[in-house]
């Protein structure tokens, strides 16, 4: 009962809050199924999300499209408002300012052929593998600054997990580190059974990161937009809204 009345409280306050919009923030976004992307319902559960905190302080959001690396330029320029999501890097802290609470987690692990067989524990053992690598991502920031720290490392770049997969597939490189949950779907949409099943992932992770929506630090509203966004999540969270929110996404709701 407590939970029903919370959600009608939300839905009147967002009603309002619709009702009294008289700000814009652009969001610069991209292909991050299943959490953002162009082409499923809201933009993805993520996006949905931004949206509807946003929405209870009065703020419309007008998202964009753009591959990650270039995205992820706009917003340093400020050319967008922000973005959304991305991980933590000290290169981004210093053109970015990140939302206190993140939107989720990821866990990156590395991508390989089952028939050649992969194990690592330590950057050494990554030696001797070309490494694909995808422009914007933190993970190609990391294996940037290892090289320049004296790695041996050997990088391939490309745009998107489906290039990387294609590219891994074809044989033209040997591992690629990704979130699994986003390349899995990627997998399951645009490759058929039997290509999947030539591809495995390893248990170790290379990474486990929190993704936040992030703000441009050269635009004049980063705190305001940031605060707001803060108190509409939390807003979010409390009504109730953003459990159900969740729970429509696993069942499908955002497929």
């Amino acid at each position: 009962m407590k939970k029903r009345l919370l959600l009608v409280i939300y839905f009147v306050i967002f009603s309002l809050s619709s009702l009294a919009t008289a700000e814009t923030v652009r969001l610069a976004n991209g292909e991050y199924p299943p959490y953002c992307s162009e082409h499923l319902p809201h933009y993805g559960i993520w996006s949905h999300i931004v949206t509807e905190a946003f929405a209870l302080e009065g703020v419309t959001v007008e998202y964009e499209f753009f591959p990650w690396k270039r995205a992820l330029v706009l917003v340093q320029n400020g050319e967008q408002d922000g973005s959304l999501a991305f991980s933590k890097t000290h290169e981004r802290l210093k053109t970015l300012q990140y939302s206190d609470t993140p939107l989720g987690d990821a866990s990156v692990v590395f991508f390989y052929r089952k028939k050649d067989g992969f194990d690592w524990t330590m950057v050494d053992d990554l030696k001797g593998h070309r490494i694909g690598v995808m422009q914007g991502y933190s993970s190609a920031e990391i294996f940037e600054q290892l090289k320049q720290e004296g790695a041996a490392l050997t990088l391939e770049y490309a745009s998107t997990e489906f290039q990387n997969l294609k590219k891994l597939m074809t044989g033209r490189i040997d591992i690629f580190p990704a979130v699994k949950t986003v390349t899995m779907r990627v997998l399951q949409d645009k490759f058929t059974a039997e290509d999947t099943a030539l591809i495995t992932t390893h248990p170790v992770p290379w990474a486990e990161q929190e993704l936040h929506v992030v703000f441009s630090k050269n635009i004049q509203r980063t705190e305001y937009l940031h605060q707001a966004f803060e108190r509409g999540l939390k807003t979010l969270k409390e009504s109730g809204r953003y459990d159900q929110m969740m729970q429509d996404y696993f069942s499908g709701s955002y497929d």
